[in-house]
């Protein structure tokens, strides 16, 4: 993923720099610099993206696809993909 890759997803799940940097524990001038540089960005931070953007555009297509929502989801109180603390183990 590159950082224009990068932006482009950013802009299609409506993610925000600060958002982004909060999820994956870093700063947000770290999130600006990956957005503008044209070479690869390295290979588990690019992993750690796509699960993020990913899940935050299922979430955003669920939510504007009209589906009831789930009631055992709702229950909870944070789903462990919103929470990236929960998922270091």
């Amino acid at each position: 993923m590159t950082g224009l890759e990068l932006a482009k997803r950013m802009s299609a799940s409506k993610v925000s720099v600060d958002e982004l940097a909060a999820w994956l524990n870093r700063r947000p001038d770290e999130v600006i610099n990956w957005m503008t540089s044209e070479r690869s960005l390295p290979t588990k931070v690019g992993g750690q993206l796509e699960w993020h953007l990913g899940m935050r555009l299922v979430e955003e297509r669920m939510r504007t696809s009209g589906l009831p929502t789930c009631p055992w989801l709702e229950a909870q109180p944070d789903p462990h993909w919103n929470n990236p603390k929960a998922l270091e183990g």
